[in-house]
């Protein structure tokens, strides 16, 4: 999957080598890895600084060829031969990733043994427990499981990235790209932000390190605070947007944000009729017909007790206060619109999203009451997405599982990503944990590999035959082919159910 990427990248990413770099056995005398370019180590620093997925200040980096290198020097680092002559027991929770038993047992030390699923372990003694997180195979977050005294914990975060799972650390580490800003850090103390200089750790005074583990009050301070510095760049920028093309007055108008028209709908309702008005009846919501087919649901989606959905404009005829939506350009039929009702307690919304000059000539300025913009229509950009193409892939696979009607995939909670910056970002692991619910199927790697779908066996993780890790990390004629052969198979149950 990121063989196109790398090859676009080729000539930015190319390292060059003097003959004259490697003469000495010594990178750095003073390191504890001794061998460790300085160079390298400052970039993986720097890079668990921009993700935030981990803590480095203090920390000592130890690198290595491969896993197989870096387990077995953990192994012997945490049991060394000071210890009692009784190898120490090595665990992890099932399921747990298929090369544990077998790396943990490959130089047959007397150190160290494989000693089997953290959750049925229940002998004395040190321990060392793997706590692999996100998982693999199933992608799950995962803790310690043992919790005893004598134990020391290994944590494995081969993918604790943001393309695979929401980043949930304690830090966030952030850029200030305003010209005019050199120290960061200075700017945002007087905006009443405290955070931690980038020089502190080696870095450009545009950085800054902000801690994401105070109380919540704090937390919602800090956000409206930098939401506030935000918001007047992007206020002022909406407002030239319209300045320059012509469509909207917006001098000495408020600009209010939100992700989407739904929340801006009912952000609106809400604010035309609050429950301070003295008629204890909901205000009746108008559109003239054709009109946006989402209005009727999206008008009655809270079911409130202040507004209701009354239907055509053209037809309305009650009295009392009422809402009317003027679509315009109008969705679906194009048309530019008018108030129809026009009576004297009306209040109109102005819904402009198509009011942009490659949709339709701007033939004035309006400055109504109340005006319904959007970026979506004007630019094309209906939402931006990180990790796009694992997101894609998985709901590519959780169509065609559903579609088979034999297979069932994790379900994985919505989470706060601090890298992204989304509140309610799902998880897009590396690997698929699927189950074959097909009673008469025992071997689901077997039965698969009969339909030339090859994966890994639930046993070697510790787990029941009817499971198997299936990679979605490959190219992407290979994910297409593996969808294809996947969804061959004709299941004889309906719908889809969660592990």
């Amino acid at each position: 999957m990121f063989e196109s990427y790398w090859r676009k990248m080729s000539e930015k990413c190319t390292l060059v080598i003097s003959g004259s770099q490697f003469m000495s056995y010594f990178s750095d005398s003073k390191n504890v890895c001794w061998y460790l370019e300085p160079e390298l180590e400052n970039e993986i620093k720097q890079l668990h600084r921009v993700v935030g997925n981990a803590s480095v200040d203090d920390y000592h980096v130890v690198v290595g060829t491969g896993s197989s290198q870096l387990l077995q020097a953990t192994l012997y680092a945490l049991c060394s031969p000071s210890d009692d002559s009784n190898p120490m027991n090595v665990v992890s929770a099932a399921p747990y990733y298929s090369c544990y038993p077998e790396l943990t047992n490959f130089l047959r030390s007397s150190l160290y043994k494989w000693g089997g699923d953290a959750r049925t372990y229940n002998e004395g003694g040190p321990y060392i427990e793997f706590v692999t997180s996100p998982n693999n195979p199933d992608g799950r977050i995962r803790e310690a499981i043992v919790k005893k005294g004598q134990g020391k914990l290994v944590h494995d975060l081969a993918y604790y990235w943001p393309q695979y799972t929401p980043i949930t650390s304690s830090f966030a580490w952030m850029k200030c790209n305003k010209e005019d800003v050199e120290d960061c850090e200075k700017f945002l103390r007087g905006q009443k932000i405290i955070t931690r200089n980038g020089r502190r750790f080696g870095c450009d005074l545009k950085y800054v390190r902000m801690s994401l583990v105070g109380k919540e009050e704090e937390f919602k301070l800090f956000l409206e605070r930098l939401l506030a510095i935000q918001g007047t760049k992007l206020e002022n920028e909406i407002k030239r947007l319209h300045r320059v093309v012509g469509n909207a007055s917006v001098d000495d108008y408020h600009v209010v944000v939100g992700t989407g028209s739904t929340q801006l709908l009912q952000a609106t309702l809400y604010a035309l009729c609050s429950p301070s008005d003295d008629d204890s009846n909901p205000v009746n919501v108008a559109f003239a017909v054709p009109y946006y087919s989402c209005y009727p649901e999206l008008t009655n989606f809270l079911r409130s007790g202040l507004y209701k959905w009354r239907g055509d404009a053209r037809t309305y005829n009650e009295g009392g206060p009422y809402i009317e939506f003027v679509t315009s350009p109008n969705n679906p039929d194009g048309t530019m619109r008018e108030a129809i009702v026009e009576k004297g307690q009306g209040k109109l919304v102005h819904d402009l999203a198509y009011y942009w000059p490659q949709y339709t000539p701007i033939t004035s300025c309006v400055g109504y009451d109340t005006m319904l913009f959007t970026f979506s229509k004007c630019t094309g950009h209906a939402g931006s997405r990180i990790g796009l193409e694992m997101a894609e892939r998985w709901e590519k696979l959780r169509q065609v599982v559903a579609q088979s009607g034999m297979f069932s995939l994790p379900h994985y909670p919505k989470q706060h990503c601090l890298f992204t910056v989304k509140f309610s970002t799902q998880a897009h692991p590396a690997f698929a944990w699927m189950k074959c619910n097909k009673e008469d199927i025992e071997d689901c790697e077997k039965f698969l590999r009969g339909q030339k779908i090859l994966t890994r066996n639930g046993k070697r993780f510790g787990c029941n035959p009817k499971y198997v890790r299936v990679s979605l990390v490959g190219k992407e004629e290979e994910f297409k082919l593996f969808l294809e052969r996947l969804l061959a198979i004709q299941g004889t149950s309906n719908g889809i159910n969660h592990v």
